[in-house]
């Protein structure tokens, strides 16, 4: 459920099918985001998830996994 939700949102940022997003999906490589653009899909993350992504983390979120992988973390340590 939380990777099909991120893939929506991904999606519907980027305009892209969501059969072209993987979890291996490279952000910037495959789908052209730009940093711009991967620091507002982390807003609208943390706003749709309730979770804080820092600064210094940003710039190691680079796939779909990865958004996965630090939501799920940032999520099991609210809890």
């Amino acid at each position: 459920m939380l990777e099909e939700k991120i893939k929506t949102i991904l999606c519907e940022m980027q305009n892209i099918n969501p059969k072209d997003i993987t979890l291996k999906t490279n952000l910037i490589r495959d789908i052209e985001m730009s940093s711009i653009e991967v620091m507002n899909l982390c807003g609208i993350i943390e706003e749709n998830f309730d979770v804080e992504i820092l600064d210094e983390d940003i710039i190691t979120i680079q796939t779909v996994e990865d958004i996965v992988s630090y939501v799920k973390g940032k999520m099991e340590n609210i809890v």
